[in-house]
């Protein structure tokens, strides 16, 4: 067979198949194996005209010997030796043999495989100078220096440093602390440059350090340390150590029809993934839906915005103490005129007062400054589900 005998078998049954099934579109993905047919440059180009996603199978080469026999070869093999003489037999042998298949076989080769869910952090931190400060660091030549340690900082692969300010010893071999120092006389002159630029400022931010998490898809996270009004923001940007990292998990579900698409994201708070579990507030969801809609009923009720193509939840506060736990459901359903519709990406905004997700924190080392207010904040960036 030739692989333009392939495709033509694929453009007869795959689109028939989908539909009998009743499959969404882009809800499920086309598994085949490595023959040439199938990833010949012609077949590969034609999943590509089709917009249609393949479950890509690794060569036995760069696989480990676990990975070398795919679940759908083990069981063509086992259906063959049985001999299937029709249809029947052919399906009632398939079901057999495939539950006779290991659970631990299947996860094997399904952990050999991209997962989908990704949480990366990074983030930063800014002091924020009272303006009064800056007569103090003027008139004394010698200012007492500003010293302090980050505490909890194991989660943290790299800190990177504003060098034209701040110092630290890179020999410290304590890896959950990490203490800096600030080179006062660039902090006097950056702050004297910053209240010639705004003189009724109250305050004057100065950014000192940026730093990436271990293995962490949720974005901003903040901590606010008040020292004679000095505040350290860190800023965090959620991908990869999974659901468990995330403070709301969500998951989608698509139905699309001709006339008709339904939607529901299910939610749930997950207070796991914080340091100190804190409510989440000011919640808004965002599901694009296209199609031409024409009408949206949905529970809770949503906005529809039909320039932007887009619906339009909100919620006041979730948290452990809210109904179910903080678990629940947004439906909707959607007339369309175009349909069906195509499954989108949703996006979730949310800020959280009160703790933090990797649980990094501030103290002060030596004398001759006071901490007088520590405020913790997280918020999202990019905070997406895909269906």
């Amino acid at each position: 067979m030739k692989s333009e005998d392939y495709q033509q078998i694929l453009q007869h049954n795959v689109g028939p198949s989908v539909r009998k099934l009743g499959l969404p579109q882009r809800s499920w993905v086309f598994q085949q194996d490595n023959d040439p047919k199938h990833t010949s440059k012609s077949t590969r180009k034609w999943f590509e005209r089709k917009s249609l996603e393949t479950f890509k199978v690794a060569s036995n080469e760069s696989r480990p010997e676990s990975h070398r026999t795919p679940v759908v070869r083990d069981l063509k093999m086992a259906v063959w030796r049985r001999h299937p003489s029709n249809i029947r037999d052919l399906e009632q042998f398939a079901k057999e043999e495939w539950s006779k298949i290991p659970a631990e076989h299947c996860k094997t080769l399904n952990d050999g495989y991209r997962k989908r869910c990704i949480v990366k952090i990074t983030g930063d931190m800014t002091v924020s100078f009272p303006s009064g400060i800056i007569k103090v660091f003027t008139s004394n030549p010698s200012p007492a220096v500003l010293c302090f340690r980050l505490k909890n900082t194991s989660k943290l692969e790299q800190i990177l440093p504003n060098t034209q300010l701040l110092y630290s010893d890179p020999s410290q071999s304590d890896n959950n602390c990490k203490d800096f120092w600030m080179n006062m006389q660039a902090v006097t002159a950056y702050l004297k440059k910053s209240s010639e630029q705004n003189p009724s400022a109250s305050y004057y931010n100065v950014d000192i350090l940026k730093y990436q998490v271990v293995e962490q898809v949720a974005k901003m996270e903040g901590v606010m340390a008040n020292i004679v009004k000095i505040y350290v923001d860190f800023t965090l940007e959620v991908s990869s150590n999974g659901i468990q990292s995330t403070p709301l998990n969500l998951a989608t579900y698509w139905k699309c029809n001709a006339d008709t698409t339904d939607v529901r994201l299910d939610y749930k708070y997950n207070p796991e993934s914080m340091a100190v579990p804190s409510a989440l507030s000011n919640i808004q969801v965002m599901v694009p839906v296209d199609g031409a809609v024409t009408n949206m009923q949905s529970i809770p009720t949503a906005v529809w915005n039909a320039e932007q193509m887009k619906a339009f939840w909100k919620m006041s506060v979730i948290s452990e103490k809210s109904e179910n736990g903080g678990s629940g459901s947004l439906r909707a359903k959607f007339d369309v005129s175009e349909g069906p519709s195509n499954p989108s990406t949703l996006a979730v905004q949310f800020i959280s007062d009160g703790g933090t997700l990797s649980g990094v924190d501030i103290e002060l080392v030596g004398t001759g400054y006071r901490l007088s207010l520590v405020k913790r904040r997280f918020g999202t960036g990019k905070y997406m589900a895909d269906y």
